[in-house]
């Protein structure tokens, strides 16, 4: 009996003890279970951070990791820019108004980064872009909302402003504002509020384009060109643009003379040496205003020998090989023209990305007449800037050749339409701007050397903003003359440069040497098609049925070759104030010339003996005209009387 009770207890306790491991190993599980689970879920929605910039604004936020064929989500949002700040969260969240009244909260579900904006989408097919336009500082909100029924009348979206920055109103206008630091306008729709809730209560009824903006008002920092003119435009800074071309010539022609090699190539601080036919006319011209042509001009011809299928008609005028360059730019016309008229019964465009158009049609012979055609064509709009600048050059050569009233019009179209709204003042650079909101510096050049150019056909402030702009885009130049491709502003203003811009490239751009080789139209003096290709810094030509007359400038004791093209046969040329033969091998000597009368054209060579220097083309031959003129006399005393004949 005892033992059983003792079997009885023991098999008691044993299921107690059964029982009591069973209930931890449940808990046990469960909780590993418990454990399991909340990994996964924080597997499944783990989050990860992000952030970046694009233009003026700022955002960061939180977003779930892709798991699988769970896509990733976007779980907040923060957005600042100019003052302000835009967050969306679970429990701040974008919100529509409809015409009954009803609040319709909208889940913000993800964003896109686009060229100037950020695209915010929520449900309902509801998006918000933020654009930003670096150039002024300026941050639009755009919604874009679907038709719904009842109509959406209210959009709010919930902001908030920055520390220290505060709205303020001044006569109808809202103003956030810190100190006197940063300042921005703030312009809301018509029938819109900024509601105690620091909502922005946008009115969107009638499916209207409403917008709401942000834009800085301080001076000097992505400003137009009308700001800038109003601010500073109005000083003279035609000195001040001359002293800064004359001192970057002289950096280039330091900067070349210094890394120039016996081989005529330039050592280049950053890649490879290289020879270019620009710097070797850039540092030509600058020597002849140094005294320094004749040794330098020796050195560089004889180091261009051997690269001469590197070289051109545009350096024969300082280097000689007249007649073969020569040759060469005749050849090069007969293409060119082709092109031309081809480019231009097509009506295409790209006609204007070639340079001096004006020049070219002017002095050919088959292109005659063809000038109203490209006229024509230039009115078209394109939306590549060489090529505006190519139609707008044609039209401002056009209109200072003979002023048209309807010309005048078009070139205020362009300018206003597709080069003004380009221009943009940031910080203390007034500089051209791409549509990706990029500086590009040779654009900026060439826009600025055509304004100054053509300055007596604009007014006084587009004048201004050409020497502006080149003096802008010089002040990045490098202690070598080097200057970037192009600039990228950050928000703060503060550029970013990329590329680089050879100094002889923008020497050629920018010179004011008289020195320039440069076409010449002879067309009212020698006939259509007629032109001059020359270096001397002054050219007059004069013609009659006698004698054709050339004057022209150059230094004492410098030699330079010249083109003409469009000259009849002559008897003679006199040349230093004495007969000048023809000689095939003129260039060997100081002077000379030589005359292809198939194509009449005219090459010369002079070596000036006095700063202008006179060539006479004569038609006939004085020596017997002045026998004539001897013997007449003599003939009249031998002629006896009529009167004494009768006799």
């Amino acid at each position: 009996m005892a033992n059983q009770l003792l079997f009885s207890k023991s098999t008691a306790n044993i299921g107690r003890m059964k029982s009591k491991i069973l209930k931890h190993f449940n808990a046990t599980v469960t909780i590993y279970f418990i454990i399991a689970i909340f990994f996964l879920i924080l597997q499944l929605f783990q989050l990860k951070s992000f952030n970046g910039v694009k233009g003026d604004i700022v955002y960061s936020g939180l977003s779930t990791k892709q798991r699988g064929l769970i896509p990733s989500r976007v779980r907040r949002i923060k957005l600042t820019f100019n003052g302000a700040e835009l967050q969306l969260t679970p429990f701040e969240r974008l919100k529509t108004i409809t015409s009954d009244g009803i609040i319709h909260p909208l889940d913000f579900l993800d964003f896109q980064l686009q060229e100037d904006r950020i695209i915010l989408m929520f449900d309902n097919d509801v998006q918000l872009n933020l654009i930003s336009d670096i150039h002024s500082k300026k941050v639009t909100l755009r919604p874009e909302l679907p038709l719904t029924i009842p109509p959406m009348e209210r959009l709010l979206i919930p902001i908030n402003w920055l520390d220290d920055f505060q709205l303020v109103q001044e006569d109808d206008i809202l103003k956030l504002s810190r100190g006197e630091e940063e300042n921005y306008f703030l312009t809301l729709p018509s029938e819109s509020q900024i509601n105690p809730q620091k909502n922005l209560d946008i009115n969107v009824s009638n499916n209207i384009l409403r917008e709401v903006v942000l834009e800085e008002t301080l001076s000097g920092t992505g400003r137009t060109l009308n700001d800038w003119f109003e601010k500073e435009g109005r000083r003279n800074l035609q000195d001040v643009y001359l002293r800064e071309i004359n001192q970057y010539q002289n950096l280039v022609f330091q900067s070349l003379k210094g890394r120039l090699l016996n081989n005529g190539y330039i050592s280049d601080p950053q890649g490879e040496n290289y020879f270019l036919e620009e710097a070797i006319i850039a540092l030509l011209k600058e020597s002849i205003t140094r005294n320094q042509y004749p040794s330098l001009q020796a050195e560089l011809a004889q180091s261009a020998s051997s690269n001469r299928s590197r070289l051109s008609y545009y350096s024969a005028p300082f280097l000689g090989d007249i007649v073969t360059q020569g040759s060469t730019l005749i050849s090069a016309d007969w293409r060119q023209q082709s092109q031309m008229q081809q480019l231009l019964d097509n009506g295409d465009l790209s006609i204007f990305d070639y340079d001096d158009l004006f020049n070219f049609f002017s002095t050919q012979r088959s292109l005659d007449g063809e000038l109203q055609r490209l006229e024509q064509l230039a009115d078209k709009p394109s939306d590549q800037y060489n090529r505006i600048n190519g139609q707008l050059t044609l039209l401002l050569d056009l209109q200072q050749n003979q002023s048209d009233s309807q010309r005048t019009l078009v070139i205020q179209e362009i300018l206003n339409k597709q080069i003004i709204p380009n221009i943009f003042w940031i910080k203390e650079d007034l500089l051209l701007f791409d549509q990706q909101g990029i500086a590009q510096l040779e654009d900026s050049i060439v826009l600025g050397c055509l304004l100054i150019k053509y300055g007596n056909l604009l007014d006084e402030k587009l004048l201004a903003a050409g020497y502006k702009i080149v003096l802008s885009a010089l002040k990045f130049q490098d202690d070598l003359g080097y200057i970037p491709q192009e600039l990228i502003y950050s928000s703060n203003g503060d550029p970013e440069a990329s590329g680089r811009m050879l100094p002889e490239k923008v020497y050629q751009m920018v010179t004011l040497s008289p020195y320039s080789t440069r076409r010449i139209d002879l067309s009212d003096e020698l006939g259509l098609g007629s032109w001059a290709y020359t270096g001397a810094s002054k050219f007059s030509l004069t013609s009659t049925p006698r004698e054709t007359v050339i004057n022209l400038d150059f230094p004492l004791e410098h030699a330079h070759h010249l083109v003409i093209r469009g000259v009849k046969p002559f008897y003679r040329i006199d040349l230093h104030g004495i007969k000048w033969k023809s000689d095939q091998n003129f260039q060997r000597y100081s002077d000379g010339w030589v005359y292809d009368e198939q194509r009449n054209i005219l090459y010369l060579k002079v070596q000036h003996r006095r700063p202008t220097e006179t060539i006479r083309i004569l038609y006939y031959d004085p020596d017997a005209e002045a026998a004539d003129t001897e013997e007449q006399p003599q003939r009249e005393e031998e002629s006896p009387p009529l009167f004494e004949e009768s006799n």
